[in-house]
């Protein structure tokens, strides 16, 4: 098939300490390939603009793609959603963890498709969650967010719970996040 490819730019969030995991989440290998290298090639189907946001001492890490360094790596994918809005301002931003290879080019498209007046984001939704870090994130957010991190609030779905806010609907596979080396290994079990 065939894509559009989205004038607004993607950013895939690789900035997380991965403690969980063991090891760094984006460099995991995927049928030989790193996992945020999957993830930008399948973000270059749809979008034209692909940035990584990462933490300073991580960006030897990506090769030659553009970067957005978290400059406040403690506050969590908060702080980057920051960041990218406050770099690629005045325009919107998809996200996308590095963790979440299963979701699919459909489900991205939709979610970037999205347009509101009133959203501050509009996220992937399964039975259960939203996922805000498979999201895009309108523009106007940024002053919500930045009010949150003042107030010490550093949950981004309690932003969103707490404000008006689009969805996309997901079967709870897409949004299957990769926290344990468990998790990878079902994964590429489930892929294989």
């Amino acid at each position: 098939m065939t894509w559009m490819k989205s004038d607004i730019p993607a950013v895939i969030f690789c900035g997380g300490y991965s403690t969980r995991m063991g090891q760094p989440k984006h460099q995991l290998k995927l049928n030989g390939t790193y996992l945020w290298e999957h993830q930008v090639n399948k973000l270059k189907t749809l979008f034209n603009e692909v940035y990584i946001s990462c933490r300073a001492e991580q960006s030897k890490d990506f090769g030659s793609e553009q970067l957005i360094v978290d400059e406040h790596s403690d506050l969590g994918p908060m702080a980057g959603i920051i960041a990218s809005l406050e770099q690629l301002k005045p325009r919107d931003v998809f996200v996308l963890s590095v963790d979440t290879p299963g979701i699919e080019l459909s489900t991205m498209a939709n979610i970037a498709s999205a347009k509101s007046a009133e959203h501050l984001a509009c996220v992937a939704l399964d039975e259960i969650n939203i996922q805000p870090l498979v999201a895009k994130w309108f523009n106007r957010s940024l002053p919500y967010l930045t009010m949150a991190v003042v107030s010490e609030v550093y949950s981004l779905t309690k932003v969103i719970k707490s404000n008006p806010y689009g969805s996309t609907r997901v079967d709870s596979h897409q949004l299957t996040n990769l926290n344990h080396w468990a998790d990878f290994e079902e994964y590429l079990n489930q892929s294989n």
